[in-house]
């Protein structure tokens, strides 16, 4: 699918069709490509996203039942408090800020370029 969006410049530079009509071929290489991105990243959030909320319940259910009595044991009950925060700070989706930005760039390269190419061909064309 990248590769298929990167030789849309080359389709529009050896055409002496108008940059537009290129458009939905682009569209329907793109959204595929959303698709292909989402697929396998989807199950695994769901799974992260259950794991931690058994996880909190499991932790929350043992910090209510250190605190429940009336002398608190604190050195029991500080551990889980450190684990109860450990695992509230867990991302969700299973890539980081800079990774996902990274992914981005990588989907929005080739139709830069070939705007790029279009713009190029379209000085070209004026100058000429």
């Amino acid at each position: 699918m990248i590769g298929a969006q990167a030789a849309f410049p080359f389709l529009i530079l050896a055409s002496d069709s108008h940059w537009i009509t290129f458009a939905p071929g682009l569209i329907a290489t793109g959204v595929p490509m959303i698709f292909l991105f989402l697929l396998p990243v989807l199950p695994v959030h769901r799974r992260v996203t259950q794991s931690k909320q058994r996880m909190l319940e499991g932790v929350n259910s043992d910090i209510s039942a250190q605190t429940a009595g009336t002398s608190h044991d604190y050195e029991t009950l500080e551990p889980l408090l450190v684990y109860r925060r450990e695992v509230l700070n867990v991302p969700e989706w299973p890539f980081d800020t800079s990774a996902m930005g990274r992914l981005l760039l990588y989907l929005i390269i080739p139709p830069l370029t070939w705007i790029g190419a279009a713009l190029i061909e379209i000085l070209v064309d004026t100058a000429i």
